[in-house]
């Protein structure tokens, strides 16, 4: 008898594929470019030592980079959905996604989401999104790429 050998690519389902692309777009989205990525750290230590369910105990500041959830959370997901969108995901999915994270307080994110949220924010602005995170005599601030 001769094996059949069938190639995965015809037995992933339409929807299948979709997901797939929908898991690459988010590894890609959380990405951020490599010069960022000291003042990436230098952010995420000073304001959560690096937690993504860190909660400000005098604010509704919240998660890896301390987005205040009042604020940020509708927006945010729509952010996290731009940038769903930038990297490949179809307008489908990238809804999908924002609306499970608007009920969602930003702490309870997926690690990636708040990723992605970081990096959408950070890169905005036309290189300004960095002030987001200024705070005064921060040495996070010389880290900041100009």
């Amino acid at each position: 008898m001769i094996p059949i050998i069938i190639s995965a690519a015809l037995i992933i389902t339409p929807a299948q594929a979709v997901e797939a692309r929908t898991v690459a777009a988010v590894s890609q989205a959380a990405a951020t470019p490599a010069e960022w990525q000291d003042f990436q750290e230098c952010v995420a230590d000073r304001e959560s030592s690096g937690s993504y369910t860190a909660q400000n105990p005098t604010s509704s500041a919240q998660g890896k980079y301390q987005f205040f959830d009042n604020n940020w959370r509708e927006g945010g997901a729509w952010n996290v959905y731009k940038r769903l969108i930038k990297h490949g995901a179809t307008r489908k999915e990238a809804n999908r996604i924002r609306l499970v994270l608007r009920e969602a307080p930003i702490k309870t994110w997926r690690p990636k989401y708040q990723e992605i949220l970081f990096a959408e924010v950070l890169l905005s602005g036309e290189g300004k999104g960095w002030a987001h995170w200024y705070l005064a005599g921060s040495r996070c601030n010389r880290l900041a790429v100009r």
